[in-house]
């Protein structure tokens, strides 16, 4: 019975999270507020940047890992972390 509920809330978390996502493309802006003018200039840029945000949701596994479950981070994983972090970086320039 705790594997059914653990499957349930894993799936509406996954249900909420893409529908956060599509929700945050559709509206355009990440951060900076709409302006009243210019957001339809510069939607796409915006759009990009929350689809850049929501590929780095692996992270979060090995994050909670490492909190949740006290693991060890293996050199691989950090490498990893370090990678995406860069990722974002360059993607948010």
């Amino acid at each position: 019975m705790v594997d059914l509920a653990w499957g349930l809330g894993a799936g509406v978390a996954g249900a909420a999270g893409v529908m956060l996502l599509y929700r945050a493309l559709a509206a355009g802006t990440m951060g900076r507020g709409r302006t009243g003018h210019g957001d339809h200039r510069r939607g796409g840029a915006d759009r990009r940047r929350a689809a850049d945000g929501s590929l780095a949701y692996p992270a979060s596994t090995v994050l909670l890992a490492l909190a949740v479950d006290r693991e060890r981070l293996r050199p691989v994983q950090l490498a990893g972390l370090g990678f995406a972090a860069g990722a974002l970086v360059l993607a948010s320039v």
